[in-house]
């Protein structure tokens, strides 16, 4: 796109941002024209219902600041890893503490400061969620360390 004047595409915002591409504001549902930064996405995940299984969708977020195309990453893992996926202890052990590191402290190494990955942390409310539903984890009924 940056190669062809006047040419129109959608990439990541990281992507758009690591190589200060132009971008435009969209109208959100709010009917409010949103830039898409940093915050604007992180709003889209403000106010929405998010069931126990966590499976949300962000696209034209109600919330009035929230830039109306964002979409996020799932994470799919086993309740019980070693029971239902045939991993070891030491491998489930593993995957949660690494699931506890992304959503707590990891959560701190986004965002759109100069030593941050340009990505959307998220919201605090799922934030909660995701830890809640990763206390609930075991090895073959166990609960994981």
């Amino acid at each position: 796109m940056k190669q062809t004047a006047g040419a129109i595409g959608y990439v990541e915002q990281a992507y758009a941002i690591e190589n200060n591409f132009t971008y435009a504001a969209v109208k959100n549902s709010a009917g409010t024209y949103i830039l898409p930064t940093i915050a604007n996405t992180s709003a889209a995940a403000n106010g929405i219902t998010i069931p126990a299984d966590l499976g949300i969708s962000t696209i034209n977020s109600p919330a009035a600041g929230a830039y109306p195309i964002v979409s996020q990453t799932f994470l799919d893992v086993y309740k019980d890893p070693c029971k239902d996926g045939g991993e070891s202890k030491t491998t489930a052990s593993g995957l949660k503490r690494f699931l506890t590191y992304a959503f707590g402290a990891g959560q701190s190494t986004l965002g759109a400061g100069s030593n941050q990955l340009p990505y959307a942390p998220l919201p605090s409310g799922l934030v909660t969620k995701d830890q809640s539903q990763l206390a609930t984890m075991t090895c073959n009924g166990s609960s994981i360390s």
